[in-house]
């Protein structure tokens, strides 16, 4: 008897995960007689392709064109599919890039720019952040985004922890 005939039946349990990335079937240790572990992609995009081409401004004809193009499952778009792995491989390389540099000293946040990181400690929301301190919620995210840099932080959560143990809010 053999798969490709009509009477062979087949029965699995198969197992679905989340994840981030790719996970190769050797990470699975031990496994029971039966279980056969294969590899994992965890990804939303589901072709990418790029091309380079000539192009010309004014006058000027060594510049290149990059084009790219890219197909996700819909669960994000292109320009996410694109800013994700460039913040990854900004991040990976910021190391080697700033290797034997001394680094900029830590600015505290004084006055109002301290209320944002303790309106978030206390569990406040985006929008209630903004409607208390009676601006846009595009200025919160301004602030925000000058408080980590202050801070040299990448995001609320990484700010607020800096900021509590650092004492710079109650």
């Amino acid at each position: 008897m053999t798969l490709d005939t009509d009477d062979v039946t087949i029965e699995m349990d198969l197992t679905v995960e989340r994840g981030v990335g790719y996970l190769g079937a050797e990470r699975a240790e031990a496994l029971p007689i039966g279980v056969i572990a294969v590899d994992a992609i965890f990804t939303p995009v589901r072709k990418i392709n790029y091309w380079v081409e000539s192009m010309r401004v004014g006058q000027m004809t060594n510049y290149d064109k990059l084009t790219i193009e890219i197909e996700t499952d819909g669960t994000i778009g292109p320009e996410e599919a694109v800013r994700r792995p460039s913040v990854l491989q900004a991040n990976q390389f910021r190391p080697s890039a700033t290797a034997g540099l001394a680094a900029p000293p830590v600015v505290a946040p004084t006055g109002q720019a301290r209320r944002p990181p303790r309106l978030f400690a206390e569990g406040s929301t985006p929008a209630a952040i903004a409607h208390t301190l009676s601006i846009s919620a595009q200025t919160l995210r301004n602030h925000l985004h000058h408080i980590n840099r202050k801070l040299r932080t990448h995001n609320r959560l990484e700010a607020v922890t800096h900021a509590l143990r650092r004492g710079l809010i109650e």
